[in-house]
């Protein structure tokens, strides 16, 4: 039963993240308008092999974090400066002029999917952070091999929120203005947010 809960804490996690609208899913959008379902379903195949490779990564670190507590609090001090960097970067992007975007390359849909996946680069961090509280709070289990059913829950909430975005592609479409003008004022603000919860967590 904790392996099937450590599952899906890692689907709800990994779902909640990527269904945040940003690089991946909006090129998933582009493809399923531009090149049709077949080889969007491919890309986030290709996308989804990626967000393994990061997961295994991000997570097997963990296990040595999990182990060595002064690493995790020098973390978590690193983290603040990150959260208040990422904060500023996303309020400029938010308020500059939008550039026109650039087509989709042809290419092989899975190719692409790996990776536009691995041009994210909070993907390791991500999922280092969330298996690394998740594992100090006894929610999950990460020692190998057990770490894996974590492991395909991050890989599988991944694949649900892109298939989300690919079958609500038309409707994006037609509100991708509407994003594409709030979005950054709104990823600005979370991660000011953490930032804060950060600060407040280390001087509890």
């Amino acid at each position: 039963m904790n392996l099937i809960f450590d599952a899906i804490l890692g689907f709800v996690i990994s779902f909640i993240g990527v269904a945040l609208p940003g690089l991946i899913n909006m090129t998933a959008v582009k493809v399923v308008l531009e090149k049709g379902l077949n080889r969007a379903f491919r890309f986030c195949l290709g996308a989804c092999l990626t967000i393994f490779f990061q997961a295994w990564v991000a997570v097997a670190f963990a296990t040595y974090l999990s182990k060595h507590e002064e690493v995790v609090a020098f973390l978590k001090g690193i983290s603040v400066l990150v959260f208040i960097i990422l904060a500023v970067v996303f309020y400029f992007q938010a308020i500059k002029p939008k550039a026109p975007s650039q087509d989709t390359k042809e290419g092989k849909p899975i190719l692409l999917g790996m990776a536009i996946a691995a041009m994210n680069f909070l993907n390791v961090p991500f999922y280092l952070s969330a298996g690394t509280l998740l594992e100090s709070e006894g929610y999950i289990t990460i020692y190998f091999p057990i770490y894996f059913f974590f492991i395909g829950g991050l890989v599988l909430g991944s694949g649900a929120a892109l298939l989300l975005y690919v079958y609500s592609a038309k409707w994006i479409a037609a509100n991708a203005q509407f994003f594409a003008r709030h979005l950054n004022y709104f990823l600005s603000g979370l991660f000011l947010l953490l930032a804060v919860f950060q600060i407040i967590q280390m001087n509890a």
